[in-house]
């Protein structure tokens, strides 16, 4: 099977998985951090440099995205994020992906703020810079 295909079918599995996880998450209410403390708890820790860079990157997108203005996440994010790694002897790519918080991008300074459940996915390839995906998962 190509590198390809079991990523193809590594993202299905784990958007899957992902979907049942994010209802335990809202039932225990578990996301209620900024992402800038658990980067530092988790770097001071020195575990999980993967959720680290995709935690970053994550936080440079999200400033950036047309839908959403802000990003929390669960508190045991080094527990409940998904990660895997695919490759050959030449090739590597690693995935992460969690579920988040994200607050809808406001059209003015009076709007009331929205949230909805979101899920981040991290593709990094060769220990270049993450690709980032933020999918909402229902509205």
């Amino acid at each position: 099977m190509s590198a390809r295909r079991c990523l193809t079918l590594l993202v299905v599995i784990c958007s899957i998985t992902l979907g049942c996880v994010s209802t335990d998450i809202h039932a225990t209410g578990g996301i209620n951090q900024k992402p800038n403390k658990i980067v530092r708890e988790l770097t001071v820790q020195g575990e999980h440099p993967e959720i680290v860079a995709c935690l970053v990157a994550a936080l440079k997108a999200i400033k950036n995205h047309h839908d959403f203005s802000e990003l929390l996440i669960s508190k045991s994010i080094a527990d409940t994020a998904i990660t895997q790694e695919a490759g050959t002897e030449y090739h590597h790519t690693r995935m992460v992906m969690f579920v988040a918080l994200a607050e809808d991008r406001k059209d003015s300074v009076i709007s009331l703020s929205s949230w909805q459940t979101i899920r981040v996915t991290c593709v990094q390839d060769d220990e270049e810079q993450p690709a980032i995906n933020l999918h909402a998962l229902k509205k």
